[in-house]
């Protein structure tokens, strides 16, 4: 429909220029008839005079018909400059919703940004292709300001990140504060019991307490070592552990999750990421103890970067990539370490060989002896 109304206004546009040129040319032969009749009358031949004033009447009405044209010519092509430019109106306002619809939908994700400005490109060029040409600026303007817009999403949820990121450690280290603390007092109070229980010994000594005496001597030893070390990783904030997980369960194979945490039991970590959010529990591919855990763990990530799964949100800890690349990362900037290939993915293994009948029996079975499996976790 449009292309139409495209192709009739270049017909208009065509006619009115043809006759614009056409009462050009009678204006200009009118002007010059009438210039030969006054030199003709200045000849004083009456025969000359009767011939000329019947042409200079007929010229006289050519050129009122040239002017007609030319009225014409330039009323149709004010007509045609109108319905131009309301065409023109509405491209560029489709092309402005367009964008606008657009840049609401826009993402910090690069897969995202490229659909949107693949769709913004197909409006010009929808627009283009029946018929409502607009000037090439627009386009680029229009792409420019997207990418702008997207660097600015970009920009904020980097921010958002990185507040998280600071959040979540504050809260690991308010965590592994409150451990090493409980650590110490329980290693204290165990020191003084075990001190109280050898000074009785001591003040009861037989030859039958003598082995109850050295036991108490090496357990008191133990105490006051366990104590020491809890006091000597409260001072040292950045010693912890990093860790090279996997959950082939919830992730499939050969994505790994490596991170860092400064708690005593690093173990306490991994089952809290193992909770509700994930079906399977974590296994433990590599656990080691490092005196700088977070600037490891920094650089691990920056090693392993290309891998990653998440490639927008930097916060996510988790890599695509064999286990023997880690290894050589943690190598590269640690030391030698031991880990386990193979991943044990009990919970997995033997979900996978429960046939579905089964499982459903299995569960009318507890109903009917009054266990509820859900009563262990929040849901």
């Amino acid at each position: 429909m449009r292309h139409a109304e495209t192709l009739k206004l270049e017909e208009q546009l065509t006619h009115a220029d043809e006759l614009q040129a056409y009462a050009e040319s009678m204006h200009g032969r009118v002007n010059e008839l009438t210039q030969r009749y006054i030199a003709l009358l200045k000849t004083g031949d009456t025969r000359i005079e009767h011939y000329y004033r019947e042409v200079y009447v007929q010229a006289e009405q050519k050129k009122h018909q040239a002017e007609g044209l030319l009225e014409k010519a330039r009323m149709e092509r004010a007509a045609a400059q109108s319905v131009e430019d309301r065409i023109y109106h509405m491209a560029d306002r489709f092309i402005q919703d367009h964008t606008k619809w657009v840049s609401q939908k826009l993402r910090a994700d690069p897969e995202n940004y490229q659909r949107n400005k693949t769709q913004l490109s197909k409006a010009f060029d929808f627009v283009e292709g029946v018929g409502y040409s607009l000037p090439k600026e627009i386009r680029r303007e229009a792409l420019s300001n997207l990418k702008s817009r997207y660097a600015e999403k970009t920009r904020e949820q980097a921010l958002k990140d990185e507040q998280k990121r600071i959040k979540a450690q504050m809260r690991e280290e308010e965590r592994a504060r409150r451990e090493r603390e409980q650590a110490i007092r329980e290693a204290e109070e165990q020191e003084m019991f075990l001190q109280q229980r050898l000074q009785e010994a001591l003040q009861q000594q037989t030859d039958a307490h003598g082995e109850e005496i050295a036991e108490l001597q090496r357990q008191l030893a133990d105490a006051q070592a366990s104590s020491e070390r809890a006091k000597s990783m409260a001072q040292l904030t950045k010693t912890g552990h990093v860790y090279v997980l996997s959950n082939i369960g919830s992730f499939g194979k050969d994505i790994f999750k490596v991170g860092m945490t400064r708690r005593l039991d690093p173990s306490l970590r991994v089952k809290e990421l193992g909770d509700a959010s994930v079906p399977f529990p974590f296994d433990v591919h590599a656990m080691f103890s490092c005196d700088d855990a977070p600037t490891l763990e920094n650089m691990l990530h920056r090693e392993l970067t290309q891998y990653r799964v998440n490639r927008v949100n930097l916060r996510k800890e988790y890599f695509q990539v064999d286990l023997s690349e880690i290894v050589s990362a943690v190598e590269k900037y640690h030391g030698t370490i031991e880990y386990v290939a193979e991943p044990e993915a009990l919970e997995y293994y033997e979900s996978q060989d429960i046939r579905p009948e089964d499982l459903i029996e299995w569960e009318a079975e507890l109903a009917e002896m009054g266990i509820d499996i859900d009563d262990d976790e929040d849901s």
